[in-house]
């Protein structure tokens, strides 16, 4: 029978990380605005609410035992699990690589899930394992 495993992720509802965040940009525009001015300083604001949008926005994630979806606020990620060769567990979440030994392409080719509960991430990772043993044979 297909299973399918569905989760959210927001990483800013972890209070600790969201007030480090606040801090950040708090500083940094101030730090503009004091040595650069009010326009560098705007800048430098917008620059870094555009680049933790990911930090602030709810990502949504699927998995059966076909493909991932990665739902983002502006686009969505769709790869076939018969594309990944390698699954890893890390304290922050899964990683799904398309290479058998760690490479440095890593980065540009795998994706990183993540999830907050442990007993979530050892099923997804108990799953992908599973699933990707399974699509080698």
């Amino acid at each position: 029978m297909p299973e399918k495993i569905e989760w959210e992720s927001l990483p800013a509802r972890n209070k600790k990380k969201l007030v480090i965040a606040i801090i950040a940009v708090f500083f940094t525009t101030l730090f503009l605005y004091l040595f650069t001015g009010p326009y560098w300083a705007i800048f430098g604001f917008l620059l870094l609410l555009f680049v933790l949008f990911p930090f602030y926005t709810v990502t949504r994630y699927s998995l059966d035992n076909e493909k991932i979806v990665i739902k983002k606020p502006f686009y969505t990620v769709s790869k076939e699990l018969r594309y990944f060769r390698r699954v890893e567990k890390d304290r922050n979440g899964v990683f799904l690589s398309p290479f058998k030994k760690p490479s440095r392409l890593d980065n540009f080719r795998g994706i990183y899930l993540i999830m907050q509960d442990d007993k979530l991430k050892n099923r997804v990772f108990e799953f992908l394992k599973k699933n990707i043993e399974e699509n080698e044979h």
